[in-house]
């Protein structure tokens, strides 16, 4: 019996298609709970207005409180509470859309005894976004934290039984943690032995650097965590 928790942060725009790539998948005995968390829009609504399939369960949670990993803890306890604590599980963000067939493989890569954990690999498409966005993903395709550093998949990863026993809830991770030190030098190393790509270079550098300055901001302000969301893919 798979599950798929959802976090989801001001999403109006794009909850409907993730959650309906979820639905779609023809993946039977499917649990799944979306966790809106201190949203500004209609997130939740959206979510409720999608129609389930015979034989899937969507649970659909609007929440005061923010964080990314507040809401990954209350979707796994919505799932135990409503006495579908199953995997394999699926974490995906709310933005994400998954093609066709693509959880039956990933399903399939957890159906092991030991414990592992099945991360997409990441793939920028950017062929309708303005310049910077392009030039900045011609960068971003260096980073290591796509790749090598995490078995994030760029918002989508999967877990068994056995690798989810690993550790308890998530941890809460406050803004000023998000250390970027080590992924920050490897694609300036990258790019600095690809003339042709210093353009990207300088302005991934750019947003890098508002990034991290409005990281410490909000650390300063509140210490809370806060999703960081690229407003090129919502619309």
């Amino acid at each position: 019996m798979p599950s798929v928790v959802i976090p989801a942060y001001n999403e109006s725009a794009g909850i409907e298609r993730c959650l309906r790539s979820v639905l779609s998948q023809g993946v039977a005995d499917l649990a799944v709970v979306v966790v809106a968390n201190a949203c500004r829009d209609d997130t939740a609504a959206r979510a409720r207005a999608v129609p389930v399939p015979a034989g899937a369960t969507v649970l659909v949670l609007d929440i005061p409180e923010g964080g990314k990993t507040n809401a990954l803890n209350t979707g796994e306890r919505a799932l135990r509470d409503a006495g579908r604590d199953s995997f394999p599980r699926l974490f995906l963000d709310g933005d994400i859309e998954l093609g066709p067939n693509a959880l039956a493989p990933v399903f399939a890569a957890a159906a092991v005894p030991t414990p592992v954990v099945v991360s997409a690999e990441a793939e920028f498409e950017t062929s309708g976004c303005s310049l910077p966005v392009k030039l900045f993903y011609a960068a971003e395709r260096f980073n290591p934290y796509h790749f090598e550093s995490a078995p994030n998949g760029s918002g989508t990863y999967c877990v068994n039984a056995a690798g989810r026993a690993r550790w308890g809830e998530f941890p809460a991770v406050r803004p000023d943690q998000r250390a970027a030190g080590g992924t920050f030098g490897a694609v300036v190393r990258a790019l600095s032995l690809r003339p042709h790509l210093w353009p990207a270079l300088v302005v991934w550098t750019w947003f890098k650097l508002l990034e991290r300055l409005d990281r410490r901001r909000v650390a300063r302000l509140s210490g809370a965590d806060r999703w960081q969301q690229d407003r090129s893919s919502r619309g």
